[in-house]
Order: structure tokens, then C-alpha cells, then sequence
């Protein structure tokens, strides 16, 4: 995957740990994520195992995120693939130490290059693809980095405290 002009994106490894407990720990960046916390170096080995096991399966490829004049480990981003339909869900986390600083923008634009040039070589015969994020109600920052990129709601799940968003792109 390119890099962007201030990221790098590489796989996780078990150098990671410590920056993954870090960014994944923080109370009050993880109230807008779904999934459970990172406490403990044996959640950080078991979420960069997974990683790995499901790139091998490209169902799901999740990337650290670097940045690219420190080496700094500051979040992930995944894109996970549907096989069957051209569909990719999108998703990302940055530790709070490096909110509003215009990762969040750059990063999602770098994805969408991505899942573009992914797409083409998955669904071959496709002409468009749909790329879904879910995010928090209340994480009003990725919502807008989200709608400078042309996505829209189209979905509340509020039992999960969840909304969808999507964008359609041409392939």
C-alpha cells in the first residue's frame, strides 16, 4: 500500500505491543470504538496474530500506522473485504495523543486509493464498489473527515450506538 505524505503503512508486529496497549487502552479514545480494549501485552499479541491470519485469508487486512519522521506506531486502520459483492468496510483508530492533526484526512484518502486498486483485481467484472465505515454518534471528527470524502449515512444502529456510512465509488 502507498504511503501518504506524512504516513507510512506497514503490518504489525510484535515490536508493536507496547504502542498498541498505549493507543487501545485509552478510556476515552476507545468510547467511540466497537471493539474491546487492548489492556495487556497478551490482547496486543492476539490482535497482531489476527491481523496476520486474516491478511493471509484477505478477508480483512489491518496495517499500523506510522509516522514517517519518527517511526512512531500512532493507530491502525483495516479494510475488510467481502468477497462475494464489491463491498469493503473501512475502519481506523489513532491514539488521542495525535488527534486533530490532519492524520485522520489523510489517511482515509490514502485508504480509498486503496480499496479502489483493490477492488479492480477482486471483483473484476464490477463497475462500481461500496465502501462502508462505521463510526460512533459521537465522534463528530471522524464523522467529518467521513463527509469531507463524500460518504453519507445510511444506516443508525442504536443498539450497537453505531451509524454506517457509505460512499460508491467508480471502478
Amino acid at each position: 500500500m502507498k504511503a501518504s505524505l506524512r504516513l507510512h503503512f506497514r503490518d504489525l508486529t510484535t515490536k508493536d505491543t507496547s504502542a498498541l496497549i498505549e493507543i487501545y487502552s485509552d478510556v476515552e479514545a476507545m468510547k467511540f470504538r466497537a471493539n474491546p480494549p487492548v489492556l495487556s501485552t497478551e490482547d496486543a499479541l492476539i490482535m497482531i496474530q489476527q491481523a496476520e491470519q486474516e491478511g493471509k485469508q484477505f478477508t480483512s487486512k489491518r496495517w499500523g500506522l506510522v509516522l514517517k519522521e519518527t517511526k512512531e506506531l500512532i493507530g491502525t486502520f483495516v479494510l475488510n473485504y467481502d468477497k462475494a459483492q464489491p463491498i469493503c468496510t473501512i475502519g481506523y483508530s489513532i491514539g488521542k495523543k495525535f488527534w486533530h492533526k490532519g492524520y485522520g484526512k489523510e489517511l482515509l484518502e490514502a485508504m480509498l486509493k486503496e480499496v479502489k486498486s483493490t477492488a479492480t483485481l477482486l471483483w473484476k467484472q464490477a463497475k462500481n464498489s461500496t465502501i462502508k465505515a462505521y463510526v460512533h454518534p459521537q465522534n463528530i471528527a471522524s464523522i467529518a473527515i467521513l463527509e469531507k470524502q463524500h460518504f453519507y449515512q445510511v444506516d443508525a444502529d442504536l443498539a450497537k450506538n453505531l451509524l454506517t456510512y457509505s460512499l460508491e465509488v467508480r471502478l
